[in-house]
């Protein structure tokens, strides 16, 4: 693929972004939440009796002389653990299909599907926050890592959707542990400010009357000039070091509870 570093930049975008949040309705269908941090925390169970979601998301990265969109738009059945989805971007783009811990690819126009185990194709990209994304269900556990307090931003519409909106902070290195840095021979919390400067990342949700995600946003700024020296390199200014970067992520979720089908490709 000709996406360099957008594999690592995908992986974490969509592992973090997988992610709901649940409580109660207002009598006119506007979210009206008493305990927005409850809600949030609910995410995953919220999720699950929903069964089914389609998603569209758009990846913004801008840093290391490259700016350009991905467009990611799919399906995920949380229920079965199944997912399917289209990316496309930077001159690439391909399908993908994941069922039972499973991958099939299929990039651009051809016709020949290309089988995989799903871990094992996505272990490389799967950047600091060593998180699943096969598992449509695994992300929203992040939502149960909160740190601080939750600002209520006001209601708007997504999608013709009453929703409320909300921003809070997810507190990775609780949600992830040391697992994530095990690789790389760091500390989860020094790997994490390494590359992020932090070990929390801000987020805004909307949520629809049913405490369901609408759009979730988030924004990374992305500092890989540690590789440099992590592995054996070169000066962090020098035109060959590793790129700062930005990602900015915009998802929207719709369709909750629509069937969908996702099956494995003929002949993969």
């Amino acid at each position: 693929m000709r996406l360099s570093p957008i594999t690592t930049v995908f992986s974490v975008g969509l592992a973090l972004v997988a992610i709901a949040c649940g409580s109660s309705s207002s009598k006119s269908g506007a979210a009206v939440f008493s305990n927005p941090a409850e809600a949030i925390h609910s995410a995953s169970a919220r999720a699950t009796d929903a069964k089914t979601a389609s998603f569209t998301m758009k990846l913004d990265v801008d840093g290391g002389g490259e700016k350009f969109a991905i467009s990611i738009d799919g399906a995920m059945d949380f229920v079965n653990k199944r997912a399917k989805f289209h990316m496309s971007g930077n001159g690439d783009s391909f399908d993908a299909i994941v069922i039972d811990g499973v991958m099939y690819i299929r990039h651009g126009n051809e016709k020949t599907w290309t089988k995989a185990d799903a871990s094992e194709a996505l272990d490389s990209a799967s950047g600091p926050l060593d998180t699943d994304f096969t598992d449509p269900t695994k992300a929203l556990d992040y939502l149960k890592s909160i740190s601080g307090d939750v600002e209520n931003r006001g209601t708007e519409q997504i999608r013709g959707v009453d929703t409320a909106h909300y921003r809070f902070s997810v507190d990775l290195l609780k949600a992830a542990g040391n697992s994530i840095a095990a690789e790389q021979g760091m500390d989860a919390a020094a790997l994490l400010k390494a590359m992020l400067g932090t070990t929390e990342v801000p987020f805004d949700v909307w949520l629809d009357g049913q405490g369901r995600p609408a759009r979730l946003d988030f924004a990374l700024s992305f500092d890989l000039s540690w590789l440099a020296e992590a592995f054996g390199g070169k000066d962090s200014k020098s035109n060959d070091a590793p790129p700062k970067f930005t990602l900015t992520m915009g998802m929207e979720f719709f369709d909750w509870g629509k069937a969908i089908d996702i099956q494995a490709p003929p002949a993969a």
